[in-house]
């Protein structure tokens, strides 16, 4: 597996693969907007469109406000 950062997450494939749906049925922190929207960063750029979505949406429902959210969750 690769170590390197993909995308503008910043996060390896390798930390990504770890990534479950328990992970994003709210082991992160569920008032971090930022997360949530890294999480769905790094998901769209493996492809994930669906979980994403996911992501995005939590972010959009704690700051509905920042629209490079609501951009990333139109290009999923």
């Amino acid at each position: 597996m690769s170590e390197q950062p993909i995308g503008e997450s910043g996060l390896s494939l390798d930390s990504l693969q770890r990534v479950d749906q328990p992970l994003l049925a709210g082991e992160l922190e569920p008032t971090d907007s930022e997360a949530h929207y890294k999480l769905g960063v790094s998901l769209l750029d493996l492809g994930d469109h669906d979980r994403a979505i996911h992501c995005f949406d939590a972010a959009l429902r704690l700051n509905p406000e920042r629209p490079e959210i609501l951009h990333k969750r139109g290009n999923a």
